[in-house]
């Protein structure tokens, strides 16, 4: 007889620790191809060919659009910038771009609340709904959902209707920025003609036939261009007698007076035309430009959903079966079952997921390049290894994040690094492995050049200046800013009389909070967030909030504590910030919260109002500088002198009449020509065509209507180049529109 004991394992045991995992990827082929390999291979930022238009679900301001067409053929791109410039809005976008293309994409992010906002971005979109994956209760979910969510198809001609209601809607925006294009062309001919109206009679001698009816002005300028190449001169000769032939102008006129000619006889007819209508005045096109904007998003949205939706197939639908009964299985027989998938298949069926990066490797068959794109958000919190997973599963990598935010935490140690770039022969690369001081974020800029996204979004100028003027050396460009609020002290500080008790919690501060929640909550503040860098302070608040507060004044108010990481990437209306700190702390204390990254986060989470509790008295470092910023109030914006002598004399008649207007004001990389009225009533007046050209002048009108503003037009042509009535005029206008809104 023999005694003993015995262990039976009814599944293999699977490691899913990253070194094993990746030791795995390292055996397989087709590993090369992929957006891993991509990071790591000397690549030039690629040139952006064939189409430069976007249009997609989302609007973009230039440099978003710049970031998504790059996109497109880089095999690395990195998206970067500040708190609230809309790094996540341009992830997104990216990533319908990429499906509106045939093509399949994964976003994923280090915590499960940037992989939320991601989803959530994608969801307000409207076009295809995104496949959300994250730790086991959203694994569960995920798969109640593919074994019901595939039953739609799409009705015949269903697509092609879509499509044909997609491409109307972007031809109707483009006729309404050709109407613009043509008006304002026209205003600038009309300005050119007053300038010059003493130079007319001579004009009109030189080249009679030129100021008649019906003169095709388009074909006169290119008969008086100069020709190069073989024959140039003799060319250049026949095309000046035939524009002398159709300008009535004489054998003996030469290019240049007949150049001039020509372009004072343009002038003349659009005096014509502007006179017609009554001056220039594009109010009527701005409001079809708004209509047809957002109609065209929504159709392309919904062509988008459509077109996922066409493309499942039997098979398609066969694999996503597959995956329902995987995700429902214990995590070797899950991981046996993902490996027969058909990954083709899937992503056919469902081109956009969202997830956790931790929950990659766990989810999805590990297949080299299943998706077409990689996005990976938060990137300067995300470490190299954790990303691997995701990237190994993607062709392209976009990668987006703020090197200025809260970095990454690797437990790798450096001995340990210098010995595997020794070991495996990649020494040329040792700057870029160096994983505990190298983010994701850091390692893609090595690989590509940053795609900077500048203006801000979401805080009001108070709230950002410390940020703006520490942390980003005053590159940000506030798109926030307006009378109603850039000139608004929105930041208030509450000195309370507080301890740290030995589990480092200030119950002063926490007991100011909750008095603080109560108002607020019950003054109708819907988004409130309680931010503080220490982990037992933000225990303590969100235990006294569950004990003090209810459930319904917790919802009602949208109430979230936490630390400052886990506060990264979310936003809310108003901020309660706990400093938790005293003047007794120790230093080491006040260094970690004085830590130029946390301070980032911590001081841009609010979209309008920021309460500060704090018991030091002498606040040192960063936050006694941030302290003291909240105790000054902002001063007015400021604005530049005109360029232009009309806008210069039509400031000062509505100075004269009290209506103290500010010229050049800034809103984000914009100036607004004037600006009449003040706080909520200040509208933006356009007063020339923008000197850049009708691009930029559309591209302002569309930022100043995202930030909230109105538009007025008061270009010279309207009240026949006087001032003193313009200045009237437009009082008169405004005055009228402030008494009929609420």
């Amino acid at each position: 007889m023999v005694a003993g004991a015995g262990l039976h394992a009814g599944e293999p045991v699977v490691s899913t620790e990253r070194g094993a995992a990746l030791y795995t990827w390292a055996r397989r082929s087709g590993v090369e191809a992929t957006a891993l390999a991509g990071l790591y291979s000397s690549t030039e930022d690629a040139a952006v060919e064939g189409d430069d238009v976007v249009h997609g679900a989302l609007p973009l301001s230039p440099s978003q659009r710049a970031a998504v067409l790059a996109a497109r053929v880089a095999p690395v791109t990195v998206v970067g910038g500040p708190p609230g410039s809309g790094k996540t809005h341009t992830l997104a976008a990216i990533a319908l771009d990429a499906v509106a293309s045939g093509r399949s994409v994964l976003l994923a992010s280090r915590t499960r609340n940037a992989a939320d906002v991601l989803g959530e971005a994608l969801r307000r979109a409207g076009g295809p709904v995104p496949v959300l994956f994250g730790d086991s209760e959203l694994r569960q979910e995920m798969a109640r959902e593919l074994s019901t969510g595939l039953a739609a198809t799409t009705a015949k001609g269903e697509l092609e209707r879509l499509d044909h209601g997609r491409r109307d809607a972007v031809a109707a925006v483009a006729r309404i920025e050709r109407a613009v294009g043509d008006a304002l062309r026209d205003e600038e001919l009309v300005e050119a003609a007053v300038k010059f109206e003493a130079l007319m009679p001579g004009h009109r001698a030189v080249a009679p036939l030129a100021f008649g009816e019906g003169v095709g002005f388009d074909r006169l300028h290119g008969l008086l261009r100069p020709r190069h190449g073989v024959f140039g001169g003799v060319r250049t000769r026949w095309a000046l007698r035939a524009a002398r032939r159709l300008a009535g102008a004489a054998d003996d006129v030469g290019a240049a007076d007949l150049a001039a000619a020509v372009r004072a006889a343009e002038q003349s007819a659009a005096q014509v035309r502007v006179a017609a209508n009554g001056g220039t005045s594009l109010e009527a096109l701005r409001g079809l430009l708004a209509e047809a904007d957002a109609h065209g998003h929504a159709a392309i949205a919904a062509w988008l959903a459509t077109l996922a939706m066409s493309r499942r197939g039997s098979g398609p639908r066969r694999a996503v079966a597959a995956l329902a009964t995987a995700l429902r299985s214990g995590r070797a027989a899950r991981r046996r079952a993902l490996a027969d998938v058909s990954t083709s298949d899937l992503v056919q069926a469902l081109p956009l997921w969202v997830g956790t990066l931790a929950d990659v490797e766990d989810i999805l068959p590990a297949v080299p390049g299943m998706f077409d794109l990689v996005v990976i958000d938060e990137a300067g919190h995300v470490d190299q290894p954790l990303a691997a997973p995701a990237l190994l599963r993607g062709r392209r990598a976009v990668i987006g994040g703020d090197p200025r935010q809260l970095r990454h935490v690797s437990f790798v140690g450096e001995q340990a690094v210098r010995e595997a770039v020794a070991a495996e022969g990649t020494a040329a690369l040792a700057d870029r492995l160096d994983v505990p001081k190298v983010s994701l974020f850091d390692a893609g800029a090595a690989a590509a050049g940053v795609h900077w996204l500048t203006e801000h979004h979401r805080c009001a100028p108070h709230l950002i200046g410390f940020a703006a003027t520490r942390f980003y050396e005053g590159r940000i460009a506030l798109l926030t800013t307006h009378p109603s609020i850039a000139d608004v002290d929105c930041i208030d500080v509450e000195h309370v009389a507080g301890t740290r008790d030995d589990k480092g919690v200030n119950a002063a501060e926490v007991d100011a909070v909750l008095a603080h929640l109560r108002r607020r909550i019950a003054a109708g503040v819907r988004s409130i967030g309680v931010v503080t860098p220490l982990r037992a302070q933000a225990d303590a608040v969100e235990q006294a909030l569950l004990d003090r507060l209810s459930l319904d004044e917790i919802t009602t108010g949208g109430v979230r504590v936490g630390t400052v990481h886990g506060v990264q990437g979310s936003e809310f209306d108003e901020v309660v910030i706990s400093v938790a700190l005293t003047d007794d702390d120790r230093p080491a204390t006040w260094r970690f919260a004085n830590d130029p990254n946390l301070l980032a986060v911590l001081t841009t989470r609010a979209r309008r109002l920021v309460h500060v509790v704090t018991s030091a008295a002498r606040p040192v470092g960063l936050l006694g500088e941030y302290l003291r910023h909240a105790e000054v109030p902002p001063t007015e914006t400021e604005g530049v002198a005109p360029a232009d002598e009309w806008t210069r004399r039509l400031a000062a008649e509505l100075t004269a009449l009290g209506l103290a207007p500010r010229t050049g004001y800034p809103v984000g990389q914009w100036r607004v020509d004037l600006v009449v009225g003040d706080r909520r009533s200040a509208v933006a007046v356009d007063t020339r065509p923008h000197p850049d050209g009708v691009a930029a002048h559309v591209a302002r009108w569309r930022a100043l209507r995202g930030a909230g503003w109105r538009v007025h037009d008061a270009f010279p042509s309207r009240f026949a180049h006087d001032p003193a009535r313009a200045a009237v005029e437009l009082a008169q206008e405004l005055a009228a529109e402030t008494a009929g809104r609420p």
